[in-house]
């Protein structure tokens, strides 16, 4: 009976408490409620955010820095090109074998593997100017950053809910967009590319240390990737061909940017705004573009898209792009025309699909990657003849797929078996769809397969 007067206190505090929340008004305690609700469900997270926030941070600077020391050693254009597509091939042949690594031996070791294999990569750039090391070295970059979006997902997967997976979401996709915007502005330090890309992989092996200290239980394994390509695409033409020019024009950009802006004839400063003013753009219009196109026929979404990329394009080739004003205002838009582009393709193939999400995105991812393998080869090619052989690629592209989709819009209905909401995620893995599962603002469960 030691504990007696511990117990009373305790019982004095508790009711204490409970005077005060009674005091309170109805819309306070929901408040109170949903401020604990968010601490608890992200408190857990904080060191994988951490993680992920300081690797993506190097992630970003090693996009906008590798293009420019490959140009200052001397590789031409069209090795620049092969090498982004090497990055993007990589990244496709991560997302299909990396699962099986993890059923193997675990996310942690997996996720460690990956951190290390990745900084040897990136630092290898600096060793020889060998376009077989170069290309070798950006698939192993591209391998390796698609496993860790994955482990980084499977664990987000694990803690999310259908209380808590849009703020989970949110919260990702913020920090994701934040970091490699944030890493774009160490290309104006005043130090050698190879220094700079050697302080990229240390922030990319600096992000495994609060993963490595978290206490938090491994996820369950990664679904394999199951594609169902054959019968999604003949129940959603449209957006895979959206998703493959998304890929189309985006990832140039992505491997490409500040090679571009440069042979535009923009300064370092401008530089970095235009790498930065596409993320922006495509931030901002995200979550608008999305409502719209939950509230009507998201081919015509795609349409109001593609044929904004192509006016932008046209004004871009037809103006002074050497000009910084001009040049982040029309990189601004191409963000918001683009970057948008494969949500609302894989809304529609899912609004469409019978077939889970996963399986559906693990599809659109498909037909995205090999846009993007493509992408950088074309522009690289084109390259060689003007230096605004991004944006005529985007009007080569996107005035057709408008068109097209014009006459698909009047001559086909929408095939909407049911409904699933715009997802604004980043494009990274097939297990990011998993947070969209079970959405609470789903209407009803997805046909079985």
């Amino acid at each position: 009976m030691e504990n007696s007067p511990n117990v009373f206190l305790q019982q004095q505090k508790t009711s204490s408490q409970a005077t005060i929340l009674s005091l309170r008004s109805a819309p306070e305690l929901r408040s109170l409620q949903t401020d604990r609700a968010m601490q608890l469900h992200l408190t857990p997270l904080l060191a994988l955010y951490f993680s992920a926030a300081i690797l993506l941070t190097g992630h970003g600077m090693q996009l906008g820095l590798v293009p420019l020391l490959a140009k200052s050693e001397g590789f031409s254009s069209i090795d620049i090109g092969f090498m982004g597509a090497a990055y993007f091939a990589g990244y496709l042949a991560g997302c299909i074998v990396i699962p099986r690594f993890i059923s193997w031996v675990g996310h942690v070791r997996v996720f460690l593997v990956l951190i290390a294999v990745a900084t040897a990569a990136l630092l290898s750039l600096t060793l020889a100017s060998s376009f077989i090391l170069w290309f070798f070295c950006r698939a192993l970059v591209g391998f390796c950053l698609a496993g860790i979006y994955m482990v980084i997902e499977s664990w987000l997967n694990e803690a999310a809910t259908r209380e808590n997976r849009g703020v989970i979401l949110a919260a990702y996709t913020i920090i994701t967009l934040a970091a490699i915007a944030l890493g774009q502005l160490f290309l104006t330090a005043s130090v050698t590319y190879p220094k700079l890309v050697t302080f990229a992989a240390i922030a990319i092996l600096l992000g495994a240390i609060p993963v490595g200290f978290s206490r938090s239980p491994s996820p369950q394994p990664v679904e394999a990737f199951r594609l169902r390509f054959g019968s999604s695409f003949k129940r959603a033409r449209v957006a895979f061909i959206g998703a493959l020019c998304c890929g189309l024009v985006t990832s140039s950009y992505w491997s490409m940017g500040s090679f571009i802006a440069q042979s535009l004839g923009l300064s370092n400063e401008s530089v970095i705004l235009f790498m930065i003013a596409p993320m922006i753009g495509g931030a901002v219009v995200q979550l608008p573009v999305g409502r719209w196109s939950d509230s009507t026929d998201r081919r015509k979404v795609l349409l109001g898209l593609a044929s904004l990329a192509a006016v932008v394009s046209f004004t871009a080739i037809i103006g002074p792009t050497e000009t910084q004003a001009f040049t982040v205002i029309i990189m601004a838009l191409f963000g918001a025309a683009t970057f948008p582009m494969y949500g609302i393709s894989l809304a529609h193939a899912n609004d469409s699909s019978s077939f889970s999400v996963v399986q559906t995105a693990s599809a659109i991812l498909l037909i995205y990657s090999l846009g993007a393998i493509l992408g950088p080869i074309v522009v690289s090619i084109g390259h060689t003849l003007t230096p605004k052989a991004m944006f005529w690629l985007t009007l080569i592209v996107m005035a057709p797929l408008a068109a097209w989709i014009l006459l698909r819009i009047q001559d086909h209905d929408p095939n909407q078996t049911h409904f699933e909401p715009f997802l604004a995620a980043p494009v990274s893995s097939q297990e990011v769809f998993q947070l969209s599962e079970n959405n609470p603002s789903s209407d009803g469960p997805k046909p079985s397969d």
